[in-house]
Formats: C-alpha cells, structure tokens, sequence
C-alpha cells in the first residue's frame, strides 16, 4: 500500500467516522483491488468525491436535501487534500444569494492605487485584489440554485474553464 493510498483510506475513514455525509448509497459492483480492504465497503458519493478531488483541475456538483452533509464533505476533503485548517477552507467557500455580484465573486480594483495615481505601475494596469475563492485550489459554491444565472455563468466559466468571460 503506497503513501498516497494510505491517504485516501484516512481521509474515507475520516468522513466514515465522523458520519460527514448521510446519503451512503454503494457503488454497485465495485471493491478495492488491496487485499486489506477488499471486505470494505464502497459508497458511491465519498468515492467519487475522492476520485474527482485526485483530477487536476477536476469539479464537482453535490445535490440534495438541507441538511445532507454536502458542505461538511466537501470542506473536510479540502483539509485533507490540501493539509489545510477548516478556516482557511471557509475563506475559500462562496455562499450563494441572488445579490451576489461579479466582483463578490471575482475581486475588486487596487483602490488605493486608484486614490493615488501615482503608486499606478507605469505599464498603467491597476492591481486586480483578487477574493480568497480565486486565489484558492479548493473552491465551494454552497447554495448555487440561489445565484442569478449571470453570476452562474461567471462561476461555470471560472470553473470549467479557469478563465472568466
């Protein structure tokens, strides 16, 4: 058993024991290949959600019900993966609402470089400051069916795309 697959059996025993996620169906026909594991069971959500943390670049979209343990999967994943405490998780999680605008998401303008022209880089560009949820690997959209689909489309984009258009 490797250091990385190690990993991933802590971090499912981690969200196993502290029942993290409440919608524990199996993964029909699926076992692990490591002879230590292979009576263990395989939920279908912690698996994937584990699989699509591994891809680069890879996104994800958890739905149900209030209180399903959602947000609490995906922030532990984040600690996990990242080797990261809970609140530097938290600074990276956008909380959907309808007056949520392009630069809560995105960030905003350097304004004391506005204020005062002179610290202005001579190329002329001003400072992009940008939001933690950018800036971070880990990035939550909790409660996107609140968002506008202008703000949603800002997110898929940044999402799937990395860029913003």
């Amino acid at each position: 058993v490797t250091s990385k697959q190690n990993k991933i059996i802590d971090m499912l025993d981690e969200v196993r024991n502290h029942n993290l996620y409440v919608h524990n169906d199996l993964l029909e026909g699926a076992n692990f290949s490591i002879s230590a594991f292979e009576n263990r069971k395989v939920y279908l959500v912690e698996t994937l959600a584990t699989l699509n943390a591994i891809v680069t670049n890879g996104t994800m979209l958890l739905y149900g019900g209030h209180g399903g343990g959602k947000t609490t999967l995906i922030k532990k994943l984040g600690e996990i993966f990242l080797s990261k405490p809970e609140p530097d998780i938290e600074k990276a999680i956008l909380r959907g609402h309808p007056q949520l605008t392009e630069e809560k998401i995105l960030g905003s303008l350097n304004f004391k470089q506005i204020l005062s022209p002179d610290l202005i880089p001579d190329d002329g560009d001003i400072e992009v400051q940008w939001n933690h949820f950018v800036k971070s690997r880990w990035k939550i959209v909790d409660e996107v069916n609140r968002l506008k689909p202008y703000a949603q489309n800002i997110l898929l984009s940044l999402l799937a795309e990395g860029v913003v258009k």
